[in-house]
């Protein structure tokens, strides 16, 4: 059997079609989101052996069973459990403003990504 040519926007076209009942979940009317539209997750730490300083700031955007957008942030010294605590948003976008603000106040506070050793 001889491989068909599709044109490339049918190929996009199906492509998307694919892709959205993972992302959506249609209710009536409204649009209920099922899960995070991309991945959000950092992890940073800051050191300093003159003040005997070891801590570690994680954070992570993620989608509840019931729909909502939830960031949670965990913080504390270095190989310890720490402390944690989440934020529950009704829209992604906020969600994603406070991760980029939080980031920004980490990055200038010292907090770097993890040395490899």
């Amino acid at each position: 059997m001889a491989d068909r040519k599709v044109p490339t926007t049918t190929r996009i076209r199906l492509i998307f079609q694919t892709w959205t009942p993972l992302w959506t979940i249609e209710t009536g009317s409204s649009i209920l989101r099922a899960m995070v539209s991309q991945p959000y997750r950092i992890y940073v730490e800051r050191t300093d052996a003159t003040k005997n300083m070891a801590r570690f700031y994680a954070m992570e955007i993620s989608s509840t069973l019931f729909g909502e957008t939830c960031l949670t942030r965990t913080w504390g010294r270095i190989g310890r459990r720490g402390h944690s605590k989440a934020h529950h948003f009704d829209h992604e976008a906020d969600a994603v403003e406070l991760f980029l603000e939080l980031t920004r106040q980490k990055r200038q506070r010292g907090y770097c990504p993890r040395q490899r050793a």
